[in-house]
């Protein structure tokens, strides 16, 4: 590990080698390769070589300034939030006095997730994702479609599936709630398990410690599914979405068709923070006069 102490002039890119070191065990694997390569992407020939010491709010500002004209807002603050961890540890190490990211002022965007498609092809992809012809992608898909993040999917091993019980656990390293998240089986998704079970007995990769959803090919964890995820659009003419999008269609379905309960969509999706799931509710002209209708009834004594 890198040694530093307060009177150590360290670079940039020296305190985000002793982050990794720190944190790493902590993070998702995914998380960590994101955060490496946005740095080795954006900060470590910009700034990364230059001394912590040396470098003020107003050069953090012009530097983020720079990558606006380039990059969404949301990926610089993403870069932000990545320099401003970095730099903590000079200042819990005694080096800096405080963190001058803290004075750094990006514009504010629209994290709101606007989700058009008519009800009735939401309900078209649901029914084609449960009959899909391809199995091995299927399964996938459908787990997904319970609200999964992609790495949470390809992640999953099976010491985290009760099946006696229909209960399955998304360990706190491969999610962002950062603590084990537990959820009962639909009758759909404990198929998919049983399915799964069986298929991983066919090819000998059974174990507590073996991935749920696995390469028939290589009778290892997945790489990538985009390249499946596109041929199922295409195969099935649909419009053009990512995967993640599987997610933002069951919180949108769930809010704004199904109207349930926003506390248990949020729990549903493996929300920690029920603002993060209200980015999926449409603000519907109507919301209005429904709201005062209602008030207006039952103090007339209509209701």
């Amino acid at each position: 590990m890198l040694n530093l102490d307060k009177n150590s002039n360290p670079t940039l890119n020296d305190l985000f080698d002793l982050y990794l070191e720190l944190y790493s065990s902590s993070r998702a694997p995914h998380t960590i390769r994101t955060k490496i390569s946005y740095w080795q992407k954006h900060v470590a020939t910009a700034i990364g070589t230059k001394n912590v010491r040396s470098l003020n709010f107003i050069d953090y500002q012009k530097f983020f300034n720079s990558l606006l004209k380039t990059h969404k807002p949301k990926t610089v603050k993403n870069i932000k939030s990545d320099i401003q961890a970095v730099v903590k540890i000079a200042v819990r190490l005694g080096i800096l006095q405080e963190n001058p990211l803290k004075y750094v002022e990006l514009p504010k965007f629209d994290n709101k997730v606007y989700f058009t498609l008519p009800v009735e092809l939401q309900k078209k992809i649901f029914r084609l994702i449960l009959t899909y012809d391809e199995l091995v992608y299927r399964n996938i898909f459908v787990f997904l479609a319970h609200g999964r993040r992609l790495n949470e999917a390809l992640s999953l091993k099976w010491k985290y599936v009760d099946l006696d019980n229909g209960l399955y656990t998304i360990p706190a390293p491969i999610n962002k709630a950062k603590k084990d998240m537990r959820y009962q089986m639909t009758e759909i998704l404990y198929d998919v398990f049983v399915h799964q079970r069986l298929v991983a007995i066919k090819y000998g990769c059974l174990g507590m410690d073996r991935f749920v959803f696995f390469n028939p090919k290589t009778k290892n964890r997945f790489v990538d599914i985009r390249k499946a995820w596109r041929r199922f659009l295409k195969k099935n003419d649909l419009p053009k979405m990512r995967i993640h999008d599987i997610r933002h269609l069951i919180g949108s379905y769930s809010i704004n068709v199904l109207d349930l309960p926003i506390e248990k969509v949020s729990y549903a999706l493996g929300h920690t923070d029920i603002h993060t799931t209200q980015r999926y509710v449409t603000r519907r002209p109507e919301n209005s006069k429904e709201v005062l209708d209602s008030v207006f009834r039952s103090v007339l004594g209509g209701e």
